[in-house]
């Protein structure tokens, strides 16, 4: 009975919740937006990795090389680590250039750019010889940045300073140009680039064997007296306007840095070797030489009347030597009557030219 009676009822479906047909747009829409973002971060992630590895490969024929003509484009390239196909986005430029300035001995600096879709420009700045070192072993030629650029048994270019009193700590090419006295190395260092800025030639020799006695030798006539390396700017400032404006091509002799308040003194060659030699003189070289020692310490105001009796006449070579260049500088049958330039022990150091020219009267303000 209970079995025709469950055979007898009909089967209905289960009872479900009533939903609005705004709720059920929304829940259609919530579907549509996840699987639209799905799509579009998958498209992403596939461009992004087309780009990575198919597209903005470099180009080798657009690897852009400027500042240098000791490397070809090629050595850049190949030292740098740069192939053709390799990805632009992927690409460090840091590592490119760290690795060519270690490399490669005669850059500086190195730039690198990126420039899209396949183009890449490299930038080098070339170390410029600076002076020669005498080592143990032979010569080194040191960067104005102050590396070391190479190492050779014999000297190869003369025209370089050499520098006396410097003892490197490496010979290796590549390495820093430090000296064992780390004070030697930063005079170095800055007269490096104060020589530079000025666009003082000609320098023969760097002597800095005492750091309290810095000498320099110009053109093989001229031996400057730095003292020591304080104001080093001012000293080689007063000194390169000397050189240029104060002095005749033939001057041979010594250059003293006194001090800001008393500028420098000027002792040309014979003066300088006659008083070395005084005790062998005559009385009136004996009397020229006291001259000459005088106006070096700054002290004396004339040379003595029976000696020289064409008192601030200017000097000679050994024939008239005096404190003042007032009627300019006499070497045998020349008068450089045109300089008037004068050394003033109290207030500095002054030289005046026929057409206004340079005048410094406080020992500070110092130009032309």
């Amino acid at each position: 009975m209970q079995d025709r009676r469950d055979n007898g009822r009909k089967n209905y479906p289960p009872p479900t919740a009533y939903m609005s047909p705004a709720a059920h747009h929304r829940k259609r829409t919530g579907v549509l937006n996840l699987y639209l973002t799905l799509g579009v971060s998958i498209a992403a992630a596939l461009a992004a990795l087309l780009s990575v590895n198919v597209f903005f490969g470099l180009n080798a024929q657009n690897i852009q090389v400027s500042g240098t003509d000791l490397y070809t484009a090629e050595q850049i390239q190949f030292v740098g680590g740069m192939a053709d196909g390799q990805n632009l986005i992927r690409l460090n430029t840091d590592f490119i250039a760290n690795r060519l300035k270690k490399s490669l001995v005669y850059v500086d600096d190195v730039t690198v750019e990126k420039h899209y879709p396949d183009s890449l420009s490299v930038t080098i700045t070339q170390a410029k010889e600076a002076a020669d070192i005498k080592t143990k072993s032979g010569w080194c030629t040191v960067s104005q940045s102050g590396r070391v650029l190479s190492a050779t048994p014999e000297r190869v270019n003369t025209k370089l300073p050499e520098v006396v009193g410097y003892e490197l700590k490496s010979e290796t090419a590549g390495d820093k140009a430090e000296s064992t006295d780390a004070q030697k190395t930063e005079i170095l260092g800055d007269l490096f680039d104060r020589m530079n800025s000025l666009g003082m030639k000609n320098i023969k020799k760097i002597d800095i064997t005492d750091r309290t006695d810095i000498k320099l030798n110009y053109d093989n006539r001229i031996e400057i007296q730095l003292g020591s390396s304080v104001d080093l700017d001012i000293k080689l400032t007063y000194i390169k306007t000397v050189l240029d404006k104060g002095l005749p091509k033939s001057y041979e002799g010594t250059l003293r840095y006194n001090g800001i308040d008393s500028g420098i003194s000027a002792i040309p060659k014979q003066a300088d070797v006659s008083s070395k030699t005084s005790s062998k003189a005559d009385s009136s070289s004996s009397a020229d030489s006291s001259a000459a020692e005088a106006y070096a310490d700054g002290t004396a105001s004339s040379a003595d009347s029976s000696t020289d009796t064409t008192t601030d006449n200017g000097w000679g070579y050994g024939d008239q030597y005096d404190q003042n260049y007032d009627t300019g500088y006499d070497q045998g049958n020349q008068d450089y009557t045109d300089q008037n330039w004068g050394y003033d022990n109290g207030d500095g150091y002054s030289f005046d030219y026929d057409d206004g020219g340079y005048s410094d009267d406080t020992g500070v303000n110092y130009g032309y």
